[in-house]
């Protein structure tokens, strides 16, 4: 019985020294290179002065609705024009911009998920979607949304990331199409 504790002892002391990384199976990232990547971005869409106004290979649509008591807000991405691998998306209120604790900040493919968006594929065993959705909620309107689209063309070789501001003033929907 000793021995044995000694050895659980030791593992996990030798551990403690080693640190521990966790890898996510899916993204292939550590925790810690997960958190860097998720500030680094955080920051770039905070700091971003310019915003785009149009896009080129897919459909970003912003649509509000009104409930009872609150609004919904689903920002949409879909309908790809090339194979858009690894795309991420962030989108942070205006509440979150000052205090990382307050207010919304949602993401879809940083942490958790691999997404590819390509053109009339649908494999959900393989992350290949038809289109990529966050969806808020909140009280009271107007609201101030920023969004960070990235995503690597279908090489791996470029990454094309673009910055979008919102101004929600009212319930209905906000569509970018490629011109």
């Amino acid at each position: 019985m000793k021995k044995r504790c000694a050895i659980l002892l030791t593992l996990l002391f030798t551990l403690s020294l080693g640190g521990c990384s966790w890898i996510d199976t899916i993204t292939g990232r550590s925790a810690r290179e997960a958190q860097v990547l998720y500030d680094g971005l955080y920051n770039q869409l905070v700091s971003a002065t310019t915003f785009d106004s149009s896009v080129t290979d897919y459909n970003l649509t912003l649509d509000v609705t009104e409930n009872s008591d609150t609004y919904t807000m689903t920002l949409t991405i879909d309908s790809p024009r090339i194979a858009m691998r690894n795309v991420e998306v962030m989108l942070i209120d205006s509440m979150a911009l000052s205090d990382q604790d307050q207010g919304v900040i949602l993401t879809r493919g940083l942490m958790d998920e691999i997404i590819h968006l390509v053109p009339n594929q649908v494999y959900p065993d393989l992350n290949a979607l038809e289109s990529v959705s966050v969806e808020s909620t909140f009280t009271a309107l107007p609201q101030t949304i920023r969004v960070m689209v990235s995503y690597m063309d279908e090489s791996g070789s470029t990454t094309y990331k673009q910055f979008f501001l919102f101004e929600i003033d009212a319930v209905g929907t906000q569509t970018y199409t490629p011109q």
